[in-house]
């Protein structure tokens, strides 16, 4: 609960700007996986390791991960990626591979792309490698205001 609270303060949607396009959160099912040898395990040995690392028990590990949560810079970043890069690993994270079709004007592609990249997708090169594909808006769209 710790660690799922304290990405949601340091990357949710109410986190500076600059912190909360670092990585994404993970997703709430990660911290619902009992299973031995789950995603849970997982997370919770890449964790208790780190504080054996930075030599943290659990008070103190909690106060660091709730500290200066409207500070740009966090500190513990490496956990939270360390987490990521396990799970993703384990095969416990699978991000997507995206493919633009080729009416999307590369302007709005090009901002696309950055946004795949900095949520951890790819971009495929045809549509059949692809787990998702993007086209332009049509005109039977509902538009929201």
């Amino acid at each position: 609960a710790i660690i799922q609270h304290s990405m949601h303060l340091h990357l949710g949607k109410d986190a500076p700007p600059k912190k909360k396009n670092l990585i994404c959160r993970l997703h709430h099912k990660i911290f619902q996986d009992f299973r031995s040898g789950g995603a849970l395990c997982i997370l919770l040995s890449v964790v208790l390791e780190y504080m054996k690392t930075k030599d943290l028990n659990l008070p103190s590990m909690r106060r660091a991960l709730f500290a200066n949560r409207n500070d740009e810079n966090f500190v513990h970043i490496q956990l939270f990626k360390a987490v990521t890069e396990q799970l993703k690993l384990k095969n416990f994270l699978k991000f997507p591979r995206v493919y633009f079709s080729d009416d999307i004007p590369m302007s709005e592609r090009s901002k696309l792309e950055i946004m795949v990249a900095k949520r951890g997708g790819t971009i495929a090169k045809t549509e059949s490698e692809a787990t998702h594909i993007v086209v332009p808006d049509t005109e039977d769209m509902a538009v929201d205001d």
